[in-house]
């Protein structure tokens, strides 16, 4: 609804700053006025500090922004789209929206912690969804990888479908990290996969045999 509003001797615009970077851009969803002389653009960005805070957004605003700033990325959380490309206002009820000026992403995911990391400058999250199988969903992370894409080789008879949905987060290949915590959390004593990154970025996934002690009496 257009609401009617009248200023004397000045000009009604819309305009909010964000900085990015170190630059600064304008969103078009906070009004106040601006006189005919040329505001200070220090004085634009302290009316409208708020804007710089990485925060959390309604369905609503974040549509609303998302739409209105086409330099700004929108990345939808694996377990709520499975791949699809969805506009934000189609996403389901619960959804939470997490706005980061600074990376220039607004996110989806289904829980805060995993909307705030999707959202950050380098920080990954990977998601692993019921039904998929193991080689599936570590097919899946290694081409989606921000920072190194890899091909996946399967070198194993063996392979598993996940029961629950679960995510990881971090760097994929780091000590400790998403694929290690994966494979480990499928091991038991005595079988395990383990994985071995070639020069040529492609993932061997294969068995580790435990080697039985010999104990002498």
């Amino acid at each position: 609804m257009k609401q009617k509003r009248s200023w004397r001797r000045s000009r009604c615009a819309f305009i909010s700053t964000v900085v990015v970077g170190l630059g600064i851009q304008c969103f078009a969803h906070a009004g106040f006025a601006v006189n005919d002389q040329k505001q200070d653009a220090a004085a634009v960005y302290a009316a409208n500090a708020s804007d710089a805070v990485p925060k959390f957004l309604s369905k609503k605003e974040a549509v609303r922004l998302g739409e209105g700033h086409k330099d700004f990325k929108v990345v939808i959380a694996y377990n709520i789209d499975e791949g699809r490309s969805k506009h934000l206002s189609e996403l389901p009820e619960g959804v939470l929206f997490f706005y980061n000026p600074y990376s220039q992403k607004i996110s989806a995911a289904l829980t805060k912690e995993d909307a705030v990391d999707l959202a950050q400058v380098h920080q990954q999250v990977f998601f692993a969804v019921a039904g998929e199988t193991l080689s599936q969903t570590i097919k899946r992370w290694a081409l989606s990888d921000e920072t190194n894409s890899y091909q996946v080789y399967w070198a194993s008879d063996y392979d598993y479908k996940i029961q629950f949905p679960f995510s990881f987060h971090g760097d994929l290949l780091n000590k400790q990290g998403p694929l290690d915590r994966l494979l480990e959390s499928f091991a038991n004593r005595d079988f395990a996969l383990t994985a071995e990154k070639t020069p040529n970025h492609v993932l061997v996934i294969k068995d580790r045999v435990f080697q039985q002690k010999v104990v002498s009496f």
